[in-house]
């Protein structure tokens, strides 16, 4: 996804590269991706990590007390990411680490597994048991 305001996206082509300003069924791609690309918020890395999609994380600089960062840091730890801060992102270094994992799938594969241990598939029936029990208290 490249949001509304992204003057730069139009200029890149390639077959593997597809680019929508917004698309509503995330979950499709991510499970369709190799890697993703992507900032760092809450319900994003909640994708990747049910998706079980490895990804590079590039924390949006300007998020209220920096929660990106932390958001992404925690993925990381797990082994399921890489982060970047997008001042030391540059298009030389992201090409690198991108090839780099293209031309080792077993190291995707390792960080799918990861990606997906971050997962919570049964939150919401966790979250509702945990409702009954404080009104059965």
């Amino acid at each position: 996804m490249t949001g509304q305001q992204d003057s730069e996206s139009p200029g890149f082509e390639h077959p593997h590269y597809l680019s929508f300003p917004f698309y509503d069924q995330m979950a499709a791609l991510w499970q369709r991706a190799d890697l993703a690309l992507s900032r760092a918020g809450a319900g994003t890395l909640s994708e990747l990590a049910i998706a079980a999609t490895p990804a590079l994380l590039i924390p949006y600089p300007y998020a209220a007390e920096d929660h990106q960062a932390y958001n992404a840091a925690a993925f990381a730890k797990s082994g399921a990411a890489q982060v970047y801060r997008q001042s030391d992102l540059t298009p030389e270094v992201l090409q690198d680490k991108v090839l780099e994992w293209l031309a080792a799938p077993q190291n995707l594969k390792a960080m799918s597994a990861k990606a997906l241990s971050q997962a919570t598939p049964d939150s919401t029936e966790r979250f509702a048991q945990l409702i009954h029990n404080q009104i059965e208290a």
